[in-house]
C-alpha cells in the first residue's frame, strides 16, 4: 500500500468518524426537541431554541463532511503526481 493509499485511507476513517458522531448528535438533538415538547406545558422555547441552533450547526457540520467525503472519492491512488 502506497503512503498516498495510506492517507486516503485515514482521511476516509476521520471523515466517517465524523459523519457518524453528527449523525448521532443530530438523533439525540432531536429526541431533546421532542421530549421537551411533550413535556412543557408552558409556551416557554428558549431550550427549543437553543436546541434547533445546534440542530442546525451539526446539520451543517454533516453537510461539510458529506461534501468532504465525495471530495475524496475523486482522489485517484493510482496516479503519481509532482
Amino acid at each position: 500500500m502506497t503512503t498516498k493509499q495510506k492517507l486516503l485511507e485515514k482521511c476516509n476513517e476521520y471523515v466517517d468518524k465524523r459523519i457518524t458522531d453528527y449523525k448521532n448528535e443530530i438523533q439525540l438533538i432531536k429526541e431533546s426537541i421532542a421530549s421537551n415538547d411533550q413535556g412543557n406545558s408552558e409556551d416557554d422555547d428558549s431550550g427549543n431554541g437553543k436546541l434547533f441552533n445546534d440542530l442546525e450547526k451539526n446539520m451543517e457540520f454533516l453537510n461539510d463532511a458529506t461534501k468532504t467525503k465525495e471530495h475524496l472519492k475523486l482522489i485517484k491512488t493510482n496516479i503519481d503526481s509532482t
